[in-house]
Parts: structure tokens; C-alpha cells; sequence
């Protein structure tokens, strides 16, 4: 019972932050309610989130760009209008 309300509440928020184009933090939601229905536990990370975590972190503390950001930028550089 309380797995199943769990997953209404993380379904909803999943929604919600794909409305607001969080799109990290709903797949984020959507893997966590994928190890609840599964039985895991959702607080325990995979090996694949706990690697992209490590990356995007690093990426921040150097101040790096993020790949979408250098493909924007390196459009506008070349004239593009997309």
C-alpha cells in the first residue's frame, strides 16, 4: 500500500517537472519509480546514475559547457539560425 502511494506521488512529480522541461530530474523520477514497481530500493543508485552524477559534477566544477551549450554555440559561430 504505502509502495503503490509512493508511486502515484513520484509519478505526479515526474509529470510535473517534464511540464516545467526538467527533463534530468523526470527521468531522474521515472528511474526511481522503475526500482519501486521493480521492489527495489529507489534511494540506491545504479552504476549508470551514479557515473552521470560523477560527470556532470565535474563538468560544473570546471566550468566546462555542457554539450548542448557548445553545439549552440558553435551553431551561432557558423551562422546558424537554429
Amino acid at each position: 500500500m504505502e509502495r503503490e502511494a509512493a508511486i502515484e506521488r513520484l509519478t505526479r512529480e515526474m509529470k510535473e517537472a517534464a511540464k516545467l522541461l526538467e527533463f534530468e530530474h523526470a527521468a531522474f523520477l521515472r528511474d526511481q519509480i522503475d526500482r519501486l514497481r521493480r521492489g527495489e530500493n529507489p534511494t540506491v543508485d545504479s552504476a549508470a546514475e551514479t557515473e552521470r552524477k560523477q560527470n556532470h559534477a565535474q563538468t560544473q566544477r570546471k566550468g566546462e559547457k555542457i554539450p548542448w551549450q557548445t553545439i549552440r554555440s558553435s551553431s551561432k559561430a557558423h551562422g546558424s539560425t537554429t
